[in-house]
């Protein structure tokens, strides 16, 4: 039995214009507290953020079959924009 899943949550060039990456980018000082608001009422036990020029990836350690679907829309909602880009985003579990 799985004691914690893996799950990747992003965007890259193939799916999303650099208007949006670069939305999604966050400074330095910004990314602990953007974790933390993302970890909150969720069964994550850990995060990382990975920006670079071709993608936006936000990598998830949960508990098993703990909900990550609803992340994508969490992520644009923290950086002020539309849900609707949710249709951008790729999720990979484990």
């Amino acid at each position: 039995m799985a004691l914690s899943e893996i799950a990747l949550v992003g965007l890259n060039h193939n799916q999303a214009p650099v208007e949006v990456r670069e939305r999604l980018v966050l400074p330095e000082n910004e990314v602990a507290p953007f974790l933390k608001s993302l970890s909150e009422g969720r069964e994550i036990l850990g995060s990382v953020l990975l920006s670079t020029c071709n993608r936006v990836e936000l990598y998830v350690e949960t508990i098993p079959g703990a909900a990550v679907e609803d992340l994508p829309r969490a992520v644009l909602l923290a950086r002020g924009l539309s849900e609707d880009l949710g249709r951008l985003f790729y999720l990979h579990r484990n």
